[in-house]
């Protein structure tokens, strides 16, 4: 492989959203995958996968797939029995090209081995600690297995990266494109533009998508109440963000927190 493209992982932070095995039902079926994080999928039988460009693709058991943020991807499930074990993580400015939304590896025996542990302990629901542990090296193997050009590597434009670290600072902020332009040295149409090079998405679906991920953290590990939680990530309207969490995580905010309790 020529590794002239390939990224330093020194300057990137890998932070783990969830890590969860999970028996896939009927939910599954024309599901969104949306958000602005990077997924890991491992499914233990055929009968569930994702339609890309309008064709069935099923995750197979021999391999794992790497999504990049907003994938933009539909799911299918076909009524059988599939487990399937899977980890979203955050990997600080390292963008996933439009153009690989979904990367098959094959199980090397690092990535078995990996794999088989992560799965026995997300089963077990024990050692978290040691999940975590596992889990990130299964993510870092991972994406150093993916080819270059999946990395976006070479649309990596740090004006843009310290515009977005700002915004991950910042959700509950109105979204003011001048603002955000004027720090990068753009006009505001050429710094949309460039915005979506780099990330695959405008400002607004990138913030929409903070908003939201910051959301299922305030569910899981606080117990702040709805109308609290939306005034903290910048959320104005009850419904909206019912309907909208509901689109994202495929459940609504009271049971998304209580199947986490």
């Amino acid at each position: 492989m020529n590794k002239t493209n390939m990224p330093s992982f020194s300057d990137r932070q890998i932070q783990l959203e969830e890590v969860r095995i999970l028996p896939l039902r009927e939910f599954w079926n024309g599901f969104l995958l949306s958000g602005g994080f990077w997924r890991l999928y491992w499914n233990d039988a055929p009968g569930a996968g994702v339609i890309l460009n309008g064709r069935k693709i099923e995750l197979l058991p021999d391999a794992l797939y790497v999504l990049p943020p907003f994938p933009e991807l539909y799911t299918f499930w076909d009524g059988a029995t599939v487990n399937q074990l899977y980890i979203h993580f955050e990997a600080a400015s390292l963008f996933g090209s439009p153009d690989a939304r979904l990367n098959r590896l094959d199980l090397t025996p690092e990535l078995r081995g990996l794999l088989e542990e992560a799965s026995q302990l997300a089963a077990g629901n024990r050692d978290s600690g040691r999940l975590d542990l596992v889990a990130l090296a299964l993510v870092a193997v991972s994406l150093t297995r993916l080819p270059p050009e999946a990395l976006c590597e070479l649309d990596r434009d740090r004006r843009i990266t310290r515009v977005c670290d700002w915004m991950r600072s910042h959700t509950a902020r109105e979204l003011d494109i001048p603002a955000l332009a004027a720090r990068t040295g753009f006009a505001p149409n050429a710094f949309i533009r460039r915005f979506r090079e780099v990330t695959g998405c405008t400002p607004h679906r990138y913030l929409l998508n903070l908003r939201y991920i910051q959301a299922a953290r305030l569910l899981e590990s606080t117990d702040l109440g709805i109308d609290e939680i939306i005034a903290e990530i910048g959320v104005r309207d009850r419904f909206h963000f019912s309907r909208t969490f509901k689109r994202f995580y495929g459940t609504p905010p009271a049971a998304f927190r209580a199947s986490r309790r």
